[in-house]
């Protein structure tokens, strides 16, 4: 749909923001991502992983756990969660 193509949009647009090491820039496009397709894992997990780099550990569990409701490689997903986890 047009909203899992502006999703997918916005997250190759945050991936160049974070080689331009923008981080608010790429977190706003990662939130547009979600807004738009809310049943994204890719947004989810592509958020949930730049919440990592920001130290926001919560969040970033958060959009972990949500990535894993919908679907998301188990596997994937606790990896994520613990790598969080052990930044806390």
């Amino acid at each position: 749909t047009g909203n899992e193509l502006l999703a997918n949009v916005c997250i190759k647009q945050a991936t160049l923001r974070l080689f331009q090491d923008d981080l608010a820039g790429a977190r706003r496009l990662l939130d547009e991502a979600v807004a738009a397709s809310p049943q994204s894992v890719d947004a989810l997990l592509h958020r949930g992983q730049l919440c990592v780099f920001q130290e926001r550990f919560k969040d970033a569990v958060a959009d972990f756990d949500a990535a894993r409701e919908l679907g998301a490689d188990e596997a994937v997903v606790e990896m994520q969660k613990a790598f969080a986890g052990a930044q806390m």
